[in-house]
């Protein structure tokens, strides 16, 4: 099972390398970042919907603290630093 996940970790890596290097250039990288957390965030939201035995959103989001602030604050500053580094600018 180990073995599964480390191959998802690879394949998820190298599918997210490739379609940065494919986003042109030119593109927005604020629009970008807005267009793709918009698209997980629907996409979670019902992942959360479809699963069994969950909590409603109104019972779970006050078990929340500070941490999801602050992912939501660090992931845009990680997505930029690896456009820098994968030669996409994202001051373009």
């Amino acid at each position: 099972m180990q073995l599964t996940w480390l191959a998802i970790a690879v394949v998820a890596t190298v599918g997210y390398h490739l379609v940065l290097k494919l986003t042109p250039a030119a593109a927005n990288p604020f629009l970008s970042l807005a267009v793709t957390y918009a698209i997980v965030t629907a996409l979670f939201a019902a992942l959360y919907a479809a699963m069994p035995g969950t909590t409603t959103l109104r019972g779970a989001l006050p078990q929340l603290n500070w941490t999801a602030v602050a992912l939501a604050a660090h992931a845009p500053l990680c997505n930029a630093a690896m456009r820098e580094r994968c030669g996409t600018p994202s001051s373009q």
